[in-house]
Parts: C-alpha cells; sequence; structure tokens
C-alpha cells in the first residue's frame, strides 16, 4: 500500500471554507454519482464519532449544517485541510474503504488527541473520480496555525507502522 499524504490547504474565507465542507461531504447529487461516498466521521472533545453509509444527499446536507451552525466556527476559527490517497492496493473496494475509514479514524484521533492545538476533526472517505483511488478528505479545526501539523504527525504515525 502506498499511502500519499497531502499538506495542509488553505481557505480564503468563510464562503470558501462552506463549499469545501459541501463538496467534502457529497451533498448534491451530481457529486454524489462521481464520489461514491462511504462512511465519515467527526472527533469532537476527544471522541469521534462514526457516521456509517449516510448515503442520502438530504441526510449528508443536515449533517454538513449542523457542522457549520454548531461545530465549525467557519468564520472566526482556524481551519485546514488535507487529503491522504491510499494507492496501489489489491483488495476489494468494501474492504477498501472500511480499512481506510477505520485505519485514518484511529490514527487521527490518536494524534488529536496529543495536541492541545486540534479541538475538531471531520473526515470523509471515498474513490476518486475514476473509482480507483481511494481517499480521505480531513478537515480541522485548530487554536494556533501550526503548518501541516496533523498531516504531519498522521504521516509519521502511519508510516512508522
Amino acid at each position: 500500500m502506498d499511502l500519499n499524504i497531502m499538506g495542509d490547504y488553505r481557505f480564503n474565507d468563510g464562503s470558501h471554507k462552506s463549499h469545501f465542507l459541501d463538496y467534502m461531504f457529497v451533498t448534491n447529487r451530481n457529486q454524489q454519482r462521481k464520489h461514491n461516498s462511504h462512511e465519515f466521521f467527526v472527533y469532537e472533545n476527544g471522541k469521534v464519532s462514526l457516521y456509517k453509509k449516510a448515503k442520502d444527499v438530504e441526510e449528508r446536507k443536515e449533517k454538513v449544517s449542523i457542522l457549520k451552525k454548531l461545530s465549525l466556527d467557519i468564520d472566526n476559527r482556524l481551519q485546514k485541510a488535507f487529503i491522504i490517497y491510499f494507492e496501489n492496493i489489491d483488495i476489494d473496494r468494501d474492504t477498501l474503504i472500511k480499512a481506510v475509514s477505520n485505519l485514518c479514524s484511529h490514527f487521527i484521533q490518536k494524534e488529536a488527541d496529543k495536541s492541545n492545538n486540534i479541538d475538531y476533526v471531520c473526515a470523509v472517505s471515498h474513490f476518486d473520480q475514476n473509482e480507483q483511488c481511494a481517499h480521505l478528505h480531513v478537515l480541522y479545526q485548530c487554536k494556533e496555525d501550526i503548518a501541516n501539523e496533523l498531516p504531519s504527525a498522521v504521516c509519521r504515525t502511519l508510516r512508522a507502522r
């Protein structure tokens, strides 16, 4: 298995963050046709909540709306995002998506727990538009702008295994 962990993605403003969350969580039917999203998780206050197979667009919109209104202060707090690509893996699709979600939720939670800077993480796993490469979109909220804090920590932990 090859891991390709991209560094922090920065946002221009609250509107940019809001659009990214809609894209990340696949909240419209056109995106749903292109991305077969499966599971997503939310890490908040030291706890991971996993939402399995939330395939309905309306259900996803509701979850994203809750994130935007109650959990993430997208106008006044610092959020960053990164992607983990899982390449050259020869296992069936469902097993791969479950492995991506479980592996990353465990390691991302572990690394977020170590940091006093990160207070919120959410992630969505799915395949690319060609249905070939599994990847995980991760958005995290932090207090201070430490460059690549979470992707670097996750990368070190995963590669050490």
